[in-house]
């Protein structure tokens, strides 16, 4: 349970981390946030993910290890989803 909490953790900061980057870079404006509080958030993030990811390196590899192979794997499967939504579209 410890890992599959510890793969949620990466994940989620990953992903908080992949939100605050695009509200920065291409909602900030229209949406009025603010630029200060996004890059704090960012900061914060980026320090606890490596963190947490230096920790669980000395404890349990094995987690970093899945966690690296499932991004790799999502990337992948994302780009041939959006591939092969681009060719359908173009039909």
């Amino acid at each position: 349970m410890t890992r599959i909490a510890a793969l949620g953790a990466i994940f989620y900061l990953i992903m908080d981390i992949g939100i605050h980057w695009g509200v920065l870079k291409n909602l900030r404006k229209e949406i009025g946030a603010n630029p200060i509080i996004l890059i704090t958030a960012l900061v914060l993030d980026v320090l606890v993910l490596g963190v947490f990811i230096w920790s669980k390196a000395g404890s349990d590899p094995l987690v970093v290890i899945v966690a690296l192979a499932l991004m790799v794997l999502i990337f992948f499967g994302e780009r041939f989803f959006l591939g092969k939504k681009r060719t359908v579209e173009e039909e």
